[in-house]
């Protein structure tokens, strides 16, 4: 393991809660796409299998206490070679990975890079931490989430990018591609924090920034890719199109006192957008919603919250993507949050469009 003679005394974070020891040599490593496909499957149909690979990763409070260095030196794989007989061995990988070719792995430098009819290699110069890889097969590892949002981000839009940190800390999935079939009620594979600690330790690649971005805005809790938009367009800075809100949480649980929960019928209630500082809850309503109906309950629900000095605001489907229409549900926010009104410029209403339209895009190509 390279790295680790000038520190005889060091312990590999890794190896003091027993994880697999990365062999260098002849692993094959799965990153980007491949990693991305790999665990939004798992979400959808395995959550057996999926909370044994999640154990196979560093625990958030190791993370918090490692620094750069410790990282490297937990690499066991640096450089990452093209292992022996990478191209027939990969025939091997749709039983290990339950996905079928082709397949996306990596390798440390240019020179080193193959390609085959189901493999190719993707150069990737950052470290890769054996906390942070599965063993899904004899030599064979996949990239932990993080990890793939940290290799993706230099071919994504920043929102684009965003939506799917989204995504991995909320509970849908995508399990044969975004535009596809979506899964709800699936098991969250990372967080905020994990997001930002991993892309803080992992310098010196592409797409770092937006990577750090989308860390810096992702909120855990979401249930739907529509909840998700409707949380960015009121809660970015105005900088980047959004209304500049303040801070919020979503899917968050609002336990009720006891006259509360005779309106309500029930002992608590869970906000998809809640706004603490303006005390208000923002509901997505989707189409199927507005077709199932449960007005009454919705009327129980409002009442509820208005008695404990929570208002709640509806935004449908169809308003969604109405700037005029979320300018006023913004305003109601920022003024319950004693936030002043700020006059916008021309280039703030352009940023705001462009944000629109690539939400819109994103929604028109399945994602809803």
């Amino acid at each position: 393991m390279q790295g680790r003679r000038d520190r005889p005394d060091w312990v590999s974070p890794s190896r003091l809660v027993g994880f697999t020891r990365v062999v260098p040599g002849d692993a094959i490593v799965f990153g980007y796409e491949t990693a991305a496909a790999f665990w939004a499957h798992l979400r959808s149909f395995d959550d057996a299998s999926l909370r044994d690979c999640l154990d196979e990763l560093y625990p958030t409070d190791m993370l918090r206490g490692m620094g750069r260095e410790d990282m490297m030196r937990d690499a066991s794989l640096a450089p990452i070679s093209v292992p022996r007989l990478s191209a027939f061995r990969a025939e091997d990988a749709e039983m290990a990975l339950r996905l079928s070719g082709p397949y996306e792995a990596l390798v440390g430098s240019a020179k080193n890079r193959r390609t085959s009819k189901l493999l190719s290699y993707h150069v990737w110069r950052g470290a890769v931490p054996d906390g942070l890889l599965v063993r899904v097969a004899r030599d064979m590892y996949v990239c932990s989430p993080e990890l793939a949002l940290l290799q993706l981000a230099s071919g994504m839009s920043r929102i684009a990018l965003l939506e799917y940190a989204f995504e991995l800390c909320g509970s849908y999935a995508f399990p044969n591609g975004r535009g596809n079939l979506m899964c709800d009620g699936v098991r969250p594979i990372t967080t905020p924090e994990r997001l930002a600690l991993v892309s803080s330790l992992i310098t010196d690649v592409r797409g770092l920034a937006k990577a750090s971005f989308a860390s810096r805005h992702v909120r855990a809790g979401a249930r739907s890719p529509m909840e998700a938009q409707l949380a960015m367009l009121l809660g970015l800075p105005k900088v980047f199109g959004g209304f500049e809100c303040g801070d919020y949480r979503m899917d968050y649980r609002i336990d009720l006192p006891p006259a509360a929960r005779v309106l309500a019928r029930r002992d608590y209630l869970v906000a998809d957008i809640y706004v603490p500082g303006a005390r208000t809850d923002v509901e997505y309503q989707g189409f199927a919603h507005r077709l199932a109906g449960g007005s009454a309950r919705d009327d129980a629900r409002t009442n509820a919250l208005l008695s404990v000095g929570i208002q709640e605001l509806s935004v449908w489907a169809d308003q969604l993507y109405d700037l005029d229409a979320m300018a006023e549900i913004a305003r109601v926010i920022r003024r319950s949050a004693g936030l002043k009104p700020k006059s916008e410029s021309h280039r703030t209403r352009e940023v705001r469009d462009r944000l629109c339209a690539e939400l819109r895009a994103s929604s028109l190509a399945g994602l809803a």
